[in-house]
């Protein structure tokens, strides 16, 4: 008997232990209760000692008893707050830590995530797309080296091990890539007749600096110098979960496991032009991860705003590397509104320009934008989540996203129509009801009309072959292989009546352009969507697509919005689209 209280004294023991801290977090009223208890147990208390005083009862059992009594009541009350109150998890955390970078250093990378409570890939399981990315990925692989410091650390349900980490930092490589290449650039130049290295205005030849970087990755990297590895030492953080402990993918494990990369693609497709961007003048090759949640801040000192159409055609003609053979729809001999400004921004990746000006009396805003890269061209949605509740306005949106410009989407949360494409998933498929523009990996944009799809498995087979990131679903479609649609019953946006409007369109490669038809004092009616279908074909786009209209028709520069919105007042949306610069913001400090 004596064995058993024992027993139970510990474990309630143990249970307010493992409770404790979370009294702050019980709701108000449930904190009164405790406290009413905490004072009865009291007087109960004094009571007790009286009667044992008294000798009508024994003093040791009764306060015993009482003491039991209010613990129980107690851990009743505070158990749907704390969780588990007594808990021995089975199993042993550092063997679980020492098994799965077993499996990184075995290249075992399924047997890894089976010990994770993540699913994303790790960098080091990249499959390389050449040569060059195949060196830089082997060494990773090849590197890793563990040992094991100390016992963990057991705190209920949560538990830490620290792991010392060798592992091949591929950043660390960048320095002497770029010198070797320089060194094998000279050692060419000094070993060859001028017209087998320069064209007649002394660029170098086609293929020349390509080459003596692959030879120079394949020499530094290959090599895998004894510096290029670092020495981390990582606290592994673990949790008890489905009756197993689990590691939790933190941002340090993560970054041990892309060679010291945020990611290890992105670092590839950068490193070359990293390493050649003081050898000669070549175009930087940035790109935006697919996975990020905003694009880089672009650099503040190259918004402009001004009423000179000459100085935006300077900055246009300072572009000419970005436009290359193509040719802005936006010229300085545009009727532009009076006491209204030009807004633009320009660095290497992007060059984006906004104007009002008025056609055949409707007030237009207008934008126009050419990118370098297709990740330029992304979708925001509020929360970054499919289906949140949360709305906030299209400049909120924009400024969260380091969007250079945005346009208004579709308003996705506020109907159930359509078909919603959001990271690559399909996370809706209302088949019948409006036209679909898709957005894939190339930047190109794609339609499918209402009711062209039977079910959602042709809809993911289609997302799937088009390599399609996003898609949005108002529409209709307004231009498509360069002609004008036919537009008649159409079920969203009140096409034959005046209205405000908003539409995107593509030009040319990774060219765009977008409108809004906005009520004002002047045009109280808005556009018809045969309008702005014109004006859209009149201004260059082969493609375009009506986005949601009236007070959402938005759009907004450096995260204000430059055409006038409907009753002066942006309204609450769900999403948006929009354009960032590539540079990263460290180039940018450098």
């Amino acid at each position: 008997m004596g064995k058993l209280y024992s027993g139970i004294m510990m474990i309630l023991a143990e249970a307010l232990l493992n409770i404790q801290g979370v009294f702050a977090m019980v709701p108000y009223e449930v904190r009164q209760y405790v406290y009413a208890l905490g004072i009865l147990a009291l007087v109960s208390f004094i009571v007790v000692l009286f009667l044992s005083i008294k000798k009508k009862i024994r003093f040791f059992a009764a306060a015993s008893g009482l003491i039991m009594f209010c613990v129980a009541v107690y851990l009743f009350v505070m158990a749907p707050y704390a969780g588990t109150v007594s808990l021995h998890p089975a199993g042993d955390p550092k063997a679980v830590v020492n098994e799965f970078f077993t499996d990184i250093c075995l290249e075992d990378y399924t047997a890894a995530h089976d010990l994770t409570n993540s699913t994303a890939a790790y960098g080091v399981e990249r499959v390389p797309e050449n040569d060059l990315e195949e060196c830089y990925l082997e060494k990773l692989r090849e590197g890793y080296r563990y040992e094991m410091i100390g016992d963990p650390l057991i705190t209920g349900l949560k538990a830490s091990q620290n792991v010392k980490v060798r592992y091949f930092n591929m950043v660390s490589a960048g320095p002497d890539v770029k010198a070797v290449t320089m060194a094998n650039l000279d050692d060419y130049v000094q070993s060859h007749p001028k017209d087998e290295v320069y064209d007649e205005e002394n660029n170098y030849l086609d293929g020349i600096t390509d080459l003596m970087y692959e030879r120079a990755v394949k020499s530094v990297v290959g090599g895998g110098k004894s510096y290029f590895y670092s020495f981390d030492l990582l606290q592994v953080e673990l949790e008890y979960t489905d009756g197993k402990w689990q590691i939790i993918m933190d941002d340090e494990l993560k970054a041990v496991l892309s060679g010291g990369t945020d990611n290890t693609g992105t670092f590839c497709e950068n490193a070359k032009s990293d390493a050649l961007s003081d050898v000669i003048y070549i175009p930087k090759t940035y790109v935006v991860a697919e996975e990020a949640l905003w694009g880089p801040a672009p650099d503040q000192a190259l918004f402009g705003k001004t009423d000179d159409p000459e100085e935006v055609q300077a900055v246009v003609d300072s572009a000419w590397e970005l436009l290359g053979d193509q040719e802005l729809s936006w010229n300085p001999s545009i009727k532009f509104v009076r006491g209204t400004y030009i807004n633009y921004y320009c660095d290497d990746t992007i060059l984006a320009i906004t104007w009002r000006q008025r056609i055949n009396g409707e007030y237009c805003t207008c934008a126009e934008v050419k990118i370098l890269d297709p990740s330029q061209l992304r979708r925001k949605l509020s929360m970054d989540t499919f289906g949140s509740p949360v709305e906030q306005t299209a400049s909120a949106l924009s400024r969260q996203a380091n969007a250079v410009l945005a346009v208004n989407g579709d308003y996705y949360k506020y109907r159930g129509n359509g078909i919603c494409v959001y990271q690559r998933e399909l996370c809706r498929a209302e088949l019948r009801t409006t036209d679909t523009c898709y957005f894939n990996t190339d930047g190109e944009m794609l339609f499918t009309k209402a009711g062209q799809f039977k079910n959602a498995d042709e809809v993911k087979e289609y997302i799937e072959e088009n390599d399609v990131l996003f898609a949005v679903s108002f529409g209709p479609v307004l231009i498509d292989e360069g002609e004008i649609q036919n537009i008649g019953y159409y079920a969203l946006g009140q096409v034959h009546e005046g209205y405000s409007r908003s539409a995107i369109g593509q030009i040319d490669e990774l060219h765009y352009f977008m409108m809004n038809i906005n009520h004002t004092k002047a045009t109280p009616d808005g556009g018809r969507i045969e309008s702005i279908a014109q004006y859209m074909y009149d201004f260059g786009c082969k493609k375009a697509y009506a986005l949601d209209g009236g007070q959402t028709a938005e759009l907004v520069m450096n995260g204000s919005p430059v055409n006038p919105v409907d009753w002066s007042s942006e309204r609450m949306v769900s999403d948006i689209i929009y354009f960032s610069t590539a540079i990263p913001e460290t180039a940018e400090e450098e």
